[in-house]
Parts: C-alpha cells; structure tokens; sequence
C-alpha cells in the first residue's frame, strides 16, 4: 500500500486493490462504489478530457 501511496506502484492489480478494500472492511464493489470512483468515469468518458491521468496516491477511502 505504501507503493501506491507514495506514488511508486501506478497500476495495482485487482488483487492488491482486492485486499486493500478488506483492509478497510469492504467488498471490492463497495471500494470502487466510492464517489472519487464515478468521477473519475464520468470524466474519462467526457471526449475533451480523455487525455487526462488520474492517480490515487493521496485517497483513501470512506468507511462505509
């Protein structure tokens, strides 16, 4: 976790991400139903901002 909180591992797989969310007491569909989550979809499907690059390094996710 630290990995990708210091910016160093971009691209955790579903795994990680999988016990990350575990971690926190979550399902992984309750990790990704998070709101930082649907933003993030509903500008990368905005044509003019399908160019941008989002990191997570700084969000950690509400307890539910």
């Amino acid at each position: 976790m630290n990995e990708i909180v210091q910016g160093r591992s971009k691209n955790p797989t579903i795994e990680t991400l999988n016990k990350i969310a575990n971690g926190f007491g979550m399902t992984l569909a309750e990790f990704f139903k998070d709101d930082v989550f649907q933003k993030v979809i509903e500008e990368e499907t905005t044509p003019l901002k399908q160019t941008r690059k989002y990191e997570f390094k700084n969000y950690i996710p509400r307890i539910i």
